[in-house]
């Protein structure tokens, strides 16, 4: 059984890859996400090439050098996203701005950091709140006695 036809990454030539050559794969993600505009999410490229985007999670988790390809990528895929926002053309993609927004943190590793930051300091603020308790002193009057008293 031959390799299936146009796939390019395949190590071997018959039978079902077990393999990529992981090297080749992250440096075509890259010129991929930069020469297309249309290039918004990573698994358009994963499937492009027959992997699920899990496969290429784990690949970065075995290979050092394609897991700097897939953070160069993930940074321009981030980018024609924020281009695709500003879009005005009407024949071009345009992806609305709160689906920007709401994503940017999978895509720029620097906003991720900062919103991981900014969460965790909230939760250690509203932790710290919950366990502080401040004594409430209340003084009562009787005033029954006053009123009683009065002609």
């Amino acid at each position: 059984m031959v390799a299936a036809h146009g796939n390019n990454y395949a190590i071997g030539n018959s039978g079902r890859p077990s393999q990529y050559d992981l090297e080749k794969v992250g440096k075509d993600m890259i010129v991929w996400a930069t020469n297309n505009p249309k290039a918004l999410t990573v698994p358009q490229f994963a499937v492009s090439i027959g992997v699920h985007s899990s496969t290429m999670i784990r690949w970065c988790k075995e290979n050092q050098e394609f897991q700097e390809s897939y953070m160069i990528a993930k940074e321009l895929i981030g980018i024609n996203r924020l281009n695709s926002t500003m879009n005005q053309e009407k024949d071009k993609p345009r992806l609305e701005g709160n689906i920007y927004l709401k994503t940017i943190g999978n895509y720029d590793g620097d906003v991720h950091n900062y919103l991981h930051d900014e969460k965790t300091y909230e939760a250690e603020l509203k932790a710290d709140k919950d366990q502080k308790t401040t004594p409430i002193q209340i003084n009562l009057v009787d005033y029954s006695r006053e009123i009683k008293a009065k002609p």
